[in-house]
């Protein structure tokens, strides 16, 4: 018998299915929220989010890093985020 629950986080009214994983009283969205945490940021969007007006500046370093100097782009951010730490600005 399906019979409806509130969840225990959101509180939003869900059908409970039988055999379902996690708690009786959890949604599927919580559930799925909960047990795949979000994807972590590349050293990119966190740079950008942390620095929006300096978009250009970046894509102009990367460019001519990336182009002048042959690094890959893993190297590049591996590069910038190691100067940004020993400049005391961990991102």
């Amino acid at each position: 018998m399906k019979r409806s629950q509130t969840c225990r986080y959101c509180d939003e009214d869900f059908i409970s299915q039988p055999g379902k994983p996690g708690y009786v009283n959890e949604c599927p969205a919580c559930l799925h929220e909960r047990t795949h945490p979000p994807v972590p940021k590349n050293f990119e969007e966190r740079y950008l989010e942390r620095f929006p007006n300096e978009r250009k500046a970046f894509r102009d370093t990367k460019k001519y890093m990336m182009m002048r100097m042959g690094l890959s782009e893993e190297d590049f951010h591996r590069v910038m985020s190691e100067a940004l730490n020993k400049a005391g600005t961990p991102i």
